[in-house]
């Protein structure tokens, strides 16, 4: 079995999250004695370890190696190496904002319908399937990981102590919109000082933006984030309640 193929079923087997298997430019080896060895990129820590414990176990010859760095320099890294051809992993993992620039550049990718992902059409969601497709659906990039859903975790302790109501239903109905949102952000900020109200104005920014028909890019794959009113409504926003101290500042991913 040669390594562009293994490759493949690595991409098959491990589809936990968005990924994809790149052609002519991949970091794919094989030693002297014929044992061959993968590299699966990520950003932040995807929780493989023991994925990769298992597939070496049941792969006698094969060693995956992860190379893991932050979600941008990692998107930026690849984007690089695709244009120059060469210093590719075998297997990337691609954050869906990112997947309407890769979806540009799927000469580079393996076409896993190629490999039989086709038939795992119906165990994705219609939109999160067609993410990582092109070619009307012929040409597959990689899996999707999930379906993207949003959740608030609260500390009680707190709430009670900015005077905001406790029970998850009636924190529920705080906010039905992202402006109710900052404001119960302000609320809070005013009667407890030394936490934050949310992690990072980029994670709020980008559930903002996931949240839109249309976001940096049209379904034509064009850029049009500079035209587009909710990103600069969405940013400015987001930046605003940043300024006002309710963010923590940590890097997404990190």
């Amino acid at each position: 079995m040669g390594p562009s193929h293994i490759r493949r079923l690595l991409a098959a087997a491990a589809g936990l999250t968005v990924l994809v298997t790149l052609t002519g430019c991949s970091s794919a080896s094989a030693g002297s004695g014929g044992d061959i060895t993968l590299t699966v990129a990520t950003f932040a820590d995807f929780g493989y370890k023991p994925l990769i414990a298992a597939y070496e176990k049941s792969h006698p010859g094969i060693t995956v190696k992860e190379r893991v760095s932050q979600l941008d320099q990692h998107h930026n890294s690849l984007a690089t190496q695709l244009a120059s051809g060469s210093g590719a992993a075998d297997v990337v993992a691609v954050e869906e904002g990112y997947l309407p620039k890769f979806r540009q550049l799927s000469d580079k990718f393996v076409n896993l319908a190629d490999y039989g992902a086709l038939r795992r059409k119906d165990e994705y969601l219609p939109y999160k399937w067609s993410q990582a497709t092109t070619d009307q659906g012929k040409f597959v990039l990689g899996y999707g990981t999930d379906v993207g859903g949003l959740a608030i975790c609260y500390r009680r302790d707190l709430f009670r102590q900015a005077g905001l109501p406790t029970d998850r239903e009636d924190v529920g109905r705080l906010w039905p919109t992202w402006d109710d949102y900052f404001k119960a952000g302000d609320t809070f900020r005013s009667k407890v000082k030394d936490h934050a109200w949310f992690d990072s104005a980029g994670n709020v920014f980008s559930a903002m933006m996931n949240q839109t028909e249309i976001g940096f890019f049209d379904r034509s794959d064009s850029y049009v984030a500079d035209t587009n009113p909710d990103v600069k409504k969405f940013f400015s926003a987001t930046s605003e309640a940043a300024a006002d101290g309710q963010s923590a500042n940590l890097v997404p991913f990190s």
